[in-house]
């Protein structure tokens, strides 16, 4: 998959199939992204929904687009960084549980 940066923080991802696999191709796929700084919150719009994330260099809160928020530390210029995230899967991601059985 490749990745094309844009002005103003543009993404968009264009695959292809693979051409080693002449009997199976793979879907093209694409999306995009949209970011923008409103003083300290960055509001994202992409194809899975809006997030927003707030924070100082190094620090970072993010409510994302699945519901989860997700907390970044990070040691700025070494590319370090710890990541946590709460709350729950979205439903088409949850594992399947078996039904008990007496």
């Amino acid at each position: 998959m490749k990745e094309i940066r844009a002005p103003g923080r543009d993404v968009v991802k264009v695959g292809c199939h693979n051409p080693g696999t002449a009997s199976k191709e793979e879907p093209v796929e694409f999306s995009y992204r949209k970011s923008f700084k409103a003083g300290p919150i960055r509001v994202t719009a992409s194809k899975s929904g809006i997030s927003y994330s707030a924070g100082v260099k190094g620090a970072r809160v993010t409510k994302r687009a699945d519901g989860r928020v997700q907390t970044t530390l990070s040691a700025p210029g070494t590319g370090m960084r710890y990541i946590t995230t709460a709350g729950l899967p979205p439903p088409d991601r949850r594992p399947v549980t078996a039904a008990r059985t007496r």
